[in-house]
């Protein structure tokens, strides 16, 4: 385990008292149990590099790393807000039954917009026939996709 995110773990809000600023206490004490909850989470999925975060006074926010998920050529985030702690859960949990706990961002995005991720992710490509040939993922993990939403027409995928 990271020693950061060992620190973080082990925060509490006696800890608080030692923080050199006010504003610190102010931004962090309403949203410890979030963050610790959060982090942890992504670190047992070993998904820490699929997690941005930054701090807009007084939020502390997180966002799941979706890029070209959803739609080729994009830098995308989703915003993990406190009210989704159970869903995020809920994909660590389904994720970790199959083995594939490292796709948290990814489902967690999916789920959250109720979409499924563009047809070419995790699947094989045949460049010299121009098709897809087969999957790359566990029948498990495609049915979790697929059940975040509807097929897709390839014409909304970028």
């Amino acid at each position: 385990m990271d020693n950061e995110l060992l620190a973080a773990q082990t925060l509490t809000k006696d800890d608080l008292e030692n923080m050199e600023t006010k504003g610190d206490k102010a931004l962090l004490a309403p949203n410890l149990d979030f963050i610790l909850e959060v982090l942890y989470i992504f670190q047992r999925c070993d998904s820490h590099e699929e997690l941005y975060w930054k701090v807009e006074r007084p939020n502390f926010k997180f966002f799941a790393i979706c890029n070209d998920v959803f739609y080729w050529g994009t830098a995308d985030l989703e915003e993990i807000l406190p009210e989704d702690v159970e869903l995020l859960r809920e994909c660590w949990y389904d994720l970790k039954k199959i083995g594939e706990a490292y796709m948290l961002a990814t489902l967690f995005s999916a789920r959250k917009r109720k979409m499924r991720p563009q047809y070419p992710m995790g699947r094989i490509y045949d460049r010299e026939n121009k098709c897809y040939t087969g999957d790359m993922w566990k029948p498990e993990l495609r049915a979790l996709f697929d059940a975040c939403g509807p097929e897709r027409d390839s014409k909304d995928e970028g």
